[in-house]
């Protein structure tokens, strides 16, 4: 725990996150003994809390509220649309038919496509290997995908996804 700097009120509080954090070492250490299975999952920052601690913090839904995000304080002033130059242009955009492998490999081999997934509890421990769990109806959070490859080993077909939780994340 102390390898994720964290830092607790007391001690009745470090107590109860490393009772947490012992399940979950047991957790992966129980699924990683099992045999045939195509991914691993491993120790990460997310081990001192429980799945619905995690589940509140990281997934579910967020809205950047316009009033938030912009700092714009009105005044009297003469307007310059062109001071600022734009930095990025959106020139179109498209929407991918759901399930459909065929074209989400053609839109990731033309450009990055973000897409809603569950997050289970062994996603959050995730460390390596292709990730396989069966499709859930309840999607908590968006990756993208950045790319797709074919495992030499198994020849289990994958995604390649950047998460939104750090470049630590596998």
């Amino acid at each position: 725990m102390a390898e994720y700097g964290r830092v607790y009120n007391d001690n009745d509080e470090k107590l109860h996150r490393f009772q947490i954090f012992k399940n979950n070492v047991n957790h992966i250490e129980t699924f990683n003994s099992r045999s045939g299975n195509s991914y691993t999952l491993g120790v990460n920052k997310f081990a001192d809390m429980t799945n619905s601690e995690f589940t509140a913090q990281y997934t579910g839904t967020m809205v950047w509220h316009p009033k938030l995000c912009n700092p714009y304080q009105e005044y009297k002033a003469t307007c310059n649309a062109n001071y600022v130059p734009s930095s990025a242009y959106i020139t179109g955009y498209g929407s991918l038919e759901r399930n459909n492998e065929t074209s989400v490999t053609y839109a990731v081999s033309n450009q990055p496509v973000a897409v809603s997934i569950h997050v289970s509890e062994d996603f959050r421990f995730y460390s390596g290997g292709v990730f396989r769990r069966p499709c859930s109806g309840s999607l908590n959070h968006a990756v993208v995908i950045i790319g797709y490859d074919q495992d030499s080993s198994s020849g289990i077909k994958y995604w390649t996804v950047k998460n939104s939780w750090g470049s630590w994340w596998v």
